[in-house]
């Protein structure tokens, strides 16, 4: 089973004052009430379809699911109440600007990673077009298990922090929550002096002004045309050097 991160819409925001000046809204959310699960998985889905990205579709949802995503699509709608219940009980669930507009799901050194194997996860499945699933179980998994192992180590990505999902609501885009989210994400692994890791397939070059080193690429070929990814590694700064 292999886990790939799934950013949507981090972007470089303009320069303006008002993200700089307000305090950091980062904290963990331990629970979300059902309505909220269902509000916020909607919020990322829009965040990844084609209405509101303005770079590219993420060419990863298409070739899972079968459809491109969106907040009106079950698919895409289940898929990120899924990772983030996976998240909750398994992981750390982060947030950012009012009323959940951006969100963070990412596990922890040690942690489990199995959401695949939940009933949330078996379910979708069982919805996903056949042609999707097989490529998913058969093809992907085993490829991006070799790519995750020859980017970071092998077995390092359960040993490290690793980002899966983070997504910012088309409403609040270009206002900095994207970048307060990975900065918050980086002082949580400069805590713990344990490097992040993630894979993305959208604005690779934005995310080296981040902090985080491009290690590796790789390009899958889907039933949805060929996906470039690539794996990032922000190693948080030294007791020694700091």
């Amino acid at each position: 089973m292999c886990i790939c991160t799934l950013p949507a819409l981090l972007q470089p925001t303009p320069n303006i004052n008002n993200s700089n000046s307000r305090m950091s809204s980062f904290s963990q959310v331990s629970s979300l009430s059902a309505d909220e699960l269902t509000l916020v998985s909607q919020k990322l889905a829009n965040a990844f379809s084609n209405l509101c990205i303005r770079i590219h579709l993420d060419p990863l949802f298409r070739a899972i699911l079968g459809e491109p995503p969106s907040s009106e699509s079950k698919l895409a709608v289940d898929f990120f109440k899924a990772h983030i219940l996976a998240g909750l009980q398994y992981g750390a669930v982060y947030t950012a600007g009012e009323n959940l507009a951006a969100l963070a799901v990412v596990f922890g050194p040690g942690t489990k990673m199995d959401y695949d194997k939940s009933a949330e996860w078996q379910d979708l499945l069982g919805r996903i077009p056949e042609e999707n699933r097989l490529w998913y179980e058969s093809e992907f998994n085993d490829q991006c298990t070799k790519f995750s192992n020859d980017a970071y180590g092998k077995g390092n990505q359960h040993k490290w922090w690793y980002l899966m999902v983070l997504g910012v609501e088309a409403s609040a885009q270009n206002q900095g929550l994207g970048k307060e989210l990975v900065n918050g994400l980086q002082r949580v692994a400069e805590e713990s002096n344990v490097p992040l890791c993630w894979q993305t397939t959208t604005a690779p070059l934005f995310y080296q002004h981040l902090g985080f080193e491009a290690v590796r690429k790789i390009k899958y070929s889907s039933p949805s045309g060929d996906i470039e990814e690539w794996a990032y590694v922000y190693q948080p700064p030294t007791v020694d050097s700091a």
